[in-house]
């Protein structure tokens, strides 16, 4: 990965919201395992951090050739603007309410099943 490249992708992870939204995806994932097979929450747990931290350099390696260092740091600036900023916050709040319905429906259709077995 490039010297600089890395630096800004992982303040473009941070500033857009999608390192939160991605912990997020992790957290109901492993709460899944967790309900489903806690002994495979240890790996689980490790496996997410692993892949948290490798996030920035996988978005690095795939996006370095279309997008460049000094256009990284546009979207920075663009993803710092304070209107910029409640859209992210309204963004994961979404997330979170379609997380939120997601699980429900999970819980509903489980319990849909069990009662047909």
């Amino acid at each position: 990965v490039a010297e600089g490249y890395l630096p800004a992708m992982e303040r473009f992870y941070d500033i857009s919201g999608r390192r939160i939204i991605t912990e997020k995806r992790f957290s109901s994932v492993k709460e899944m395992i967790s309900q489903e097979a806690s002994e495979s929450l240890v790996f689980a747990d490790n496996f997410f951090e692993y892949l948290g931290s490798a996030t920035p350099v996988m978005m690095c390696i795939a996006m370095k050739e279309s997008v460049g260092v000094e256009e990284l740091n546009m979207l920075i600036e663009i993803f710092e603007r304070p209107e910029f900023r409640k859209l992210k916050e309204a963004n994961i709040e979404l997330s979170n309410d379609i997380a939120s319905a997601n699980k429900e429906v999970d819980e509903k259709f489980d319990k849909w099943l069990k009662s047909k077995i």
